[in-house]
């Protein structure tokens, strides 16, 4: 299979570094804010001796164009970034990547 590259995508300051290697459980869209910045949500799937689990990562700006474009629901990759600790609307911890790369799985 032909490389697609990996994609730098924005980085915010956030303590804990993460690194996963699974397939994309959705087809990329991009969301642009009422700012103009452009986001990608996507979710990606891993297996680990404990199960599988789907990890929902976030692309900011232009970058999540190419990633859209680059990839579909399936495709192997690896995301590199920073994971983000929010509370959802039932005051329950959620946590979501904040990548800082993302591409193919064999990079």
């Amino acid at each position: 299979m032909r490389s697609k590259g990996v994609i730098d995508c924005k980085t915010h300051s956030m303590p804990s570094h993460v690194v996963l290697h699974g397939n994309l459980t959705n087809d990329p869209s991009v969301e642009v804010m009422p700012s103009g910045t452009p986001v990608l949500n996507i979710w990606v799937s891993d297996h680990t001796p404990k199960g599988d689990w789907a990890h929902h990562c976030v692309i900011v700006g232009e970058r999540a164009y190419t990633f859209a474009e680059r990839y579909k629901k399936g495709d192997p990759i690896t995301v590199t970034g920073k994971l983000v600790a929010y509370k959802d609307r039932d005051g329950e911890t959620r946590y979501e990547v904040w990548a800082a790369t993302a591409g193919d799985s064999g990079l």
